[in-house]
């Protein structure tokens, strides 16, 4: 795979801009690896994908597998594997040690001989019938990780799919941030008070649009905006919007986890 900057056809463009659409949809944390894993398969078809995290100070791993591989080998057990052995993922080090906001291939740091003789090869590539991967760095305050995306069979990744990867590295990343500001406030909320609706309103809140932008988001009226935030408001017991964006604030710095 080449390092180099590849440019999009139109047709790739395309298919960009529809993952783009597709992965800002609002949805909470813990649905966010599987809406991923969505997106995904609809931008490089015939793919398996995983979301995984590492907590620097702890070690802990956390691990999320597409279903799509269940043919191969059971989701849960896969998962369990990738917990134990994702250390031994040569992108792994790479992202600890330098720079995590980087696409990569294993083979881009060991040669395809020496990854071989992983467990993580051995245990989770091999069963999965897995011979190339690509992997997007992502990463927060003590937390680094990424998605990865593998493809049964022989065949690598070209240098058009790895530049779809990484213009859509950044977006995915910015994607995860809302999904926990929007998981959290779900948690600050008891279950029900909002609706779908006002819940939407409150993620764009968070991302910062004002009430035109989310009318145009959501393809509402401003004026529908407005009284939406103010049943938010009412509901949640604050008085100002940035009450209600401190609130997801303070929430997701302790619902970190999908």
């Amino acid at each position: 795979m080449s390092s180099g900057e590849q440019h999009l056809r139109s047709r790739e463009v395309n298919a960009l801009l529809s993952a783009l659409d597709r992965l800002y949809a609002p949805v909470g944390r813990t649905d966010f690896p599987h809406h991923l894993f969505g997106v995904l398969a609809e931008l490089l078809p015939g793919t398996l994908a995983t979301f995984d995290f590492l907590d620097l100070s702890t070690g802990k791993v956390e691990s999320r597998v597409s279903p799509t591989v269940a043919e191969a080998m059971p989701v849960p057990e896969l998962e369990a594997v990738v917990r134990q052995y994702l250390w031994q993922n040569p992108v792994v080090d790479h992202l600890i040690g330098k720079n995590a906001a980087v696409v990569l291939q294993p083979t881009d740091v060991v040669s395809q001989r020496q990854f071989r003789r992983t467990d993580l090869y051995a245990l989770a590539f091999r069963p999965a019938g897995v011979e190339y991967q690509i992997a997007a760095g992502l990463s927060w305050p003590g937390r680094i990780g990424g998605f990865a995306i593998s493809r049964p069979g022989p065949r690598n990744f070209t240098a058009a799919e790895a530049a779809l990867v990484r213009h859509l590295r950044p977006h995915v990343e910015r994607a995860f941030a809302a999904a926990q500001r929007t998981g959290a406030q779900r948690a600050a909320a008891p279950a029900g008070v909002l609706t779908t609706r006002e819940e939407e309103v409150l993620h764009w809140l968070g991302a910062g649009k004002r009430n035109a932008e989310i009318a145009l988001i959501l393809g509402i009226s401003p004026r529908t905006v407005h009284k939406h935030v103010e049943h938010v408001l009412a509901k949640l017991g604050v008085e100002t919007r940035t009450a209600a964006v401190a609130t997801l604030a303070r929430g997701t710095s302790s619902h970190a986890d999908f």
